[in-house]
């Protein structure tokens, strides 16, 4: 069709179009799906917000990932974890995963200032911190000062404090204006 500058692929628009997308040329009479711009955080419903949520998708990713690592093991009969373990050929893939997931977690909640975090993206919060802590104490691995789990550890009690500011001061003007009635 690129070779055939008189002809134009079929399409609604009245005007003809100077060069086909690769889509049209490579595949001629087929529909063209246009990516469209998400509508802006402040249009969208609550539970659009947390289909969408970075928080709670990685949340769930990341407890995912993990917890079929750790099963993993008990499919693993090598001796060595030369499949599931930490750097084995299935296992580093899974890791991989896990830690970019439990990164652009604490990424999010690290910069939460710009938009306050939704009740259900601290709720999937919680559970990775309770997820994390009862793995650590299980002894089925450990956690080091640099993970980014014990960066998640640490942030967790400023998400709580913030949560906890906000509505003490919602309490405050409640008692305000039952006050002034």
């Amino acid at each position: 069709m690129a070779d055939r500058p008189t002809e134009t692929p079929p399409g609604d628009s009245p005007e003809p179009v100077e060069r086909p997308s690769a889509a049209v040329v490579c595949f001629p009479g087929k529909p063209v799906a246009k990516r469209l711009a998400p509508p802006a955080a402040d249009q969208l419903t609550r539970e659009d917000r947390e289909k969408v949520s970075t928080v709670v998708n990685s949340s769930v990713e990341y407890v995912q990932m993990m917890s079929g690592m750790i099963a993993g093991f008990r499919a693993d009969h090598t001796g060595d974890s030369v499949v599931a373990g930490w750097n084995g050929t299935q296992g580093e893939k899974v890791e991989k995963r896990a830690k970019a997931a439990i990164r652009r977690l604490v990424r999010r909640i690290s910069t939460h200032a710009t938009r306050p975090l939704e009740v259900t993206e601290i709720w999937s919060v919680a559970s990775v911190t309770k997820f994390v802590m009862r793995q650590w104490r299980s002894k089925d691995w450990e956690i080091d000062d640099n993970d980014p789990e014990m960066e998640l550890l640490e942030l967790f009690p400023a998400i709580i404090e913030k949560l906890c500011e906000g509505l003490y001061r919602a309490e405050l003007k409640a008692d305000r204006q039952e006050e002034q009635q």
